[in-house]
């Protein structure tokens, strides 16, 4: 008979095992092990709150990590072993889940995962597209080449400053009838972070109008642009490209050698500016999503 447990010192065991494969479904799933070990013991009693364990009286067939966030809870790991990676057992487990609250779940596309997600009672929350470039085949272009108008250039982000301009350009490039508004303390706060580049935060200017932005952030010293979008009135003149490419030009500089880049799989706009930039695609990453 099967049965949902809390984690505890007595089962603990049993996760090491499927925490040490859980790569194997999904290479983005957290490492529990990594997070529990270095805790305080406070803390640890809290993240074995957050593990749901399914069993029968012998093994362990699988388990599930989640935190809680704002507005929803996130689900961090999900593994089973592998004959028991069944639709109807991940449900059994997602059915124990707190009732009336929004569950999300990241996790890369290997040809199989996802289908087992839906199967199980996720649907497709958003769909992003990883790419990336070898600095080695990038041709360093002068920027201002590719702009079809003149008194477009580039300036760095100044700090202290400018989070208010930053905050506008975003709100208005990447507005939805969904999307939550930044805030200037939210620009502010992505400033104090480990990945944030002071050199990679760039407007680009008409004259003295900030008609766009984009950015560079190091992810565990990889380079990875950001947050680029050119205000509406200013599309269809090449700003965009001319923009990405000043990026490059940058991660260039810094003797990097390689480049990344995310895109909603929807916009087949930018999908198409990063092609043509020499971005390849490298993976798509969703985020699942269920209401219990």
């Amino acid at each position: 008979m099967l049965s949902i447990t809390n984690l505890n010192k007595d089962n603990l065991f049993h996760l090491k095992i499927l925490n040490n494969t859980r790569l194997s479904f999904n290479t983005l799933n957290g490492d529990f092990l990594f997070a529990y070990e270095n805790s305080s013991f406070f803390d640890k009693m809290l993240l074995r709150k957050r593990v749901l364990l399914l069993r029968d009286l012998k093994e362990c067939y699988g388990y599930l990590w989640y935190s809680k966030k704002t507005s929803y809870y996130l689900i961090n790991s999900l593994n089973f072993k592998k004959q028991y990676m069944k639709a109807q057992y991940i449900s059994t487990l997602l059915n124990h889940l707190k009732k009336d609250s929004v569950f999300k779940y990241i996790c890369e596309d290997n040809g199989f995962n996802i289908d087992i997600l839906k199967r199980s009672g996720f649907n497709i929350d958003k769909c992003t597209i990883e790419m990336d470039l070898e600095l080695e085949d990038f041709m360093p272009l002068i920027s201002r080449n590719l702009i079809n108008s003149k008194g477009i250039y580039f300036k760095k982000l100044k700090q202290n400053k400018e989070e208010a301009i930053r905050c506008h350009i975003q709100n208005e490039v990447f507005k939805t009838k969904t999307r939550e508004p930044l805030t200037i303390d939210d620009i502010i706060l992505d400033e104090k972070q480990n990945y944030y580049l002071p050199e990679g935060a760039i407007f680009v200017m008409d004259g003295n109008k900030y008609i766009g932005y984009g950015q560079i952030i190091l992810i565990s010293d990889i380079p990875v642009i950001v947050n680029v979008g050119v205000l509406k009135e200013y599309r269809g003149r090449g700003i965009g490209k001319a923009l990405v490419c000043y990026l490059l030009n940058i991660i260039n500089k810094l003797n990097y050698k390689e480049a990344f880049i995310t895109v909603d799989s929807m916009n087949t706009v930018a999908l198409n500016l990063y092609k043509e930039c020499g971005f390849k695609f490298n993976r798509k990453v969703y985020t699942m999503e269920i209401k219990t």
